[in-house]
């Protein structure tokens, strides 16, 4: 409904103090529940209505610059996995997730876990494939063309797995490793 239930502050130094933590949010209470609030969700309503999908970023800061780029339908989890509430608030407007989570390692686990979520609840689901080491907000900072190019270009989540395999210049055998553990399960 667009009213405040926390608040949330971008890190934008390497403060120890922060433990690697992007943003850092207001204590959870009655009111404020990561696992229930999409951040920017008031004003992504209707535009995931018109649009038939939404794009679901980590950030707010993401929310942000998507939306002054014309991505109205984006909205944040904030610091949590997409749960099955969030899939639900989605649902009310779209069954058509495309995620653009950030592209390190904690970003491909989080998405992983994200499009399970999503399919168990009959999502389709796209993965918007950023160049290394970006997030939306700084994609579109550099370029809204390759902002609208990465959303175009989205991906199935198999073909997004297999885009990040060919990625990884190693030696067949280290490659092999990579399937045995975590990369395709």
């Amino acid at each position: 409904r667009g009213r405040v239930v926390g608040f949330s502050g971008r890190i934008f130094t390497d403060d120890p103090d922060t433990q690697g933590a992007k943003y850092i949010n207001s204590p959870e209470g009655p009111l404020f529940d990561k696992s229930e609030v999409l951040y920017g969700y008031h004003t992504a309503k209707t535009s995931m209505s018109k649009e038939d999908a939404c794009i679901l970023v980590e950030g707010q800061f993401d929310v942000v610059m998507a939306q002054q780029a014309g991505y109205i339908h984006t909205v944040a989890i904030s610091g949590t996995g997409l749960t099955d509430h969030h899939i639900n608030m989605i649902k009310r407007f779209t069954d058509n997730i495309f995620l653009a989570l950030d592209s390190d390692k904690a970003g491909v686990k989080a998405t992983r876990r994200s499009v399970l979520a999503a399919y168990r609840h009959g999502m389709q689901v796209k993965i918007i494939m950023m160049l290394d080491g970006m997030d939306p907000a700084d994609t579109i900072v550099h370029s809204k063309e390759q902002w609208d190019l990465c959303v175009h270009d989205s991906k199935d989540y198999i073909d997004y797995r297999l885009e990040l395999f060919n990625r990884v210049d190693h030696t067949f055998e280290e490659k092999k490793k990579l399937v045995d553990t975590d990369l395709f399960t």
